[in-house]
């Protein structure tokens, strides 16, 4: 009886949990970041960049993307929305 209680408890908070991911995700879709949709601002970093971008924000002037590389580490990487979202090299500026 205790294995189904852990079991049903585990389920639920699973189901909780993805709720508000979802939410999020759906929010992100809709927003605008300096005139470009999120979703196109994805798909060009993903596409360019061959990481997977995990959040999105406006930083000023630029979009700065939270990125997981390949071997699984995470940055923060910077692009200019005025210059169909090229990276921009923030040791150089």
């Amino acid at each position: 009886m205790n294995m189904f209680r852990t079991f049903g408890l585990l389920a639920a908070a699973t189901f909780a949990l993805a709720l508000p991911a979802q939410a999020y995700w759906d929010a992100w879709q809709a927003d605008d970041l300096h005139g470009h949709s999120a979703v196109t601002v994805v798909d060009t970093i993903e596409t360019a960049e061959g990481v997977q971008v995990e959040r999105l924000e406006e930083w000023g002037e630029l979009i700065v993307a939270t990125v997981v590389e390949q071997d699984g580490s995470v940055q923060f990487r910077y692009f200019d929305p005025r210059k169909n979202l090229t990276r921009v090299n923030m040791t150089a500026r």
